[in-house]
C-alpha cells in the first residue's frame, strides 16, 4: 500500500528535501507501516547527517525490508559506521554486501571496504593500507555497473594515488571518472585534479579547474563538494604564499566540514590551519584538534 504521503516522501527525497521527506515518510509509515516508508525514514536521517539515529532506524528498517531494499539500507548503515570512525562495524556490514553475490552489492561492498582503508592509509600515512584499497577497488570493478559506480570507482582509486603522490596517476583516474559522467561528479573530479595540479606546482590551472568546479556546485545542493573546492583553494593559495588567502578560505571549508561532521577533512584543515597560525596558543588549538579528529577516525584499526 502506497499513501499519498510515501509518494511525496519519495518526490522530497530526490529532490533532496530530506527534511520533508522524513517528515512525510514517518506519517507514511505510521498510516500503512510500508517497509518502504521505513527505508525512507532511515535514509533521510542518513542524508541529514544525523548518523546516531540514522544507525537506530537503518537497523530497524534492515529488520521489516528484504532483496535490494535490505541491501541498500545494509550498505548505508556501513557507511554511517565508517564516517563515525566505526570500522570494525563498517567492514562487517560491506562484508554482508559482498557475500550476496549480487553484482551491485558486490561492488558496494568492496568500494565501501576500500574507502575505509584507504581512510585509515591517508590518516596515518599507511602505504600499506592504501595498497590494500586499490586492491579492494580492483575487486570492486564488476561486470554491469552504471556509469555513475565507474565514476565513483575512478574517483576512489584516484584519491588512493594522490594519497600515495602519484599525482599524475590521479590526475589520469580523475580524468577518467569525469570521461564517463559529467553529473553532479564533475565537481568532485575537478576538484581533485586541482589538488595534484597544486602538489605539481601548476597552480595557475588548478585555479582554473577549482573555478570550473564552483560553477557546477552552484547549480545544485553540492555542501561537502563546495568545502572540498574551499579547502583546495586555501592549499593552492598557502602554496604560492597568500597565507592571508589561505586561511581565509580554509576557515570556510573548516565551516562546512564541521557541519557534516567530516572527521578526515576536518583534521586536515586543522593540521594546515595549525600551520599558518601565527599565534602559539591558537597555533596549539588547531593542532589538538587535528589529534582529536585523527583518534576518533582510528576507533578498531588494530582489529581490521
Amino acid at each position: 500500500m502506497c499513501s499519498d504521503e510515501l509518494v511525496l516522501a519519495k518526490e522530497a527525497f530526490e529532490a533532496r528535501n530530506y527534511y520533508d521527506s522524513l517528515e512525510n515518510s514517518i506519517i507514511a509509515f505510521a498510516k500503512t507501516q510500508n517497509p518502504e516508508a521505513a527505508k525512507l525514514i532511515a535514509l533521510s536521517y542518513y542524508q541529514l547527517n544525523l548518523l546516531e539515529r540514522a544507525i537506530i532506524k537503518l537497523k530497524w528498517a534492515r529488520t521489516i525490508n528484504e532483496g535490494d531494499n535490505y541491501a541498500e539500507l545494509t550498505q548505508f548503515l556501513g557507511n554511517s559506521y565508517g564516517k563515525m570512525g566505526k570500522n570494525k562495524q563498517a567492514i562487517s556490514c560491506y562484508n554482508e554486501l559482498i557475500q550476496m553475490n549480487n553484482p551491485q552489492w558486490v561492488y558496494a561492498g568492496h568500494l565501501g571496504r576500500g574507502i575505509i582503508y584507504s581512510r585509515i592509509g591517508k590518516m596515518n600515512d599507511n602505504k600499506k593500507f592504501l595498497e590494500k584499497a586499490l586492491k579492494e577497488f580492483e575487486e570492486a570493478n564488476v561486470r554491469g555497473l552504471s556509469l555513475i559506480d565507474i565514476a565513483k570507482l575512478n574517483n576512489s582509486i584516484a584519491e588512493v594515488y594522490q594519497a600515495l603522490n602519484d599525482h599524475y596517476r590521479a590526475i589520469e583516474f580523475y580524468q577518467k571518472a569525469i570521461d564517463v559522467f559529467e553529473g553532479q561528479l564533475k565537481s568532485c573530479s575537478l576538484n581533485g585534479i586541482a589538488l595534484s595540479l597544486v602538489k605539481v606546482g601548476n597552480f595557475k590551472e588548478a585555479h582554473e579547474r577549482l573555478d570550473e568546479s564552483y560553477k557546477i556546485i552552484l547549480e545544485g545542493n553540492h555542501e561537502i563538494e563546495l568545502g572540498e573546492n574551499l579547502k583546495v583553494r586555501g592549499i593552492c593559495y598557502k602554496e604560492q604564499g597568500d597565507y592571508h588567502k589561505a586561511y581565509f578560505y580554509l576557515k570556510q571549508a573548516r565551516s562546512i566540514f564541521k557541519e557534516k561532521d567530516l572527521l578526515l577533512e576536518l583534521a586536515e584543515v586543522a593540521y594546515i590551519l595549525g600551520d599558518l597560525e601565527t599565534d602559539i596558543e591558537r597555533a596549539a588549538k588547531y593542532k589538538a584538534e587535528h589529534d582529536l579528529y585523527v583518534s576518533s577516525m582510528m576507533e578498531e584499526v588494530k582489529e581490521i
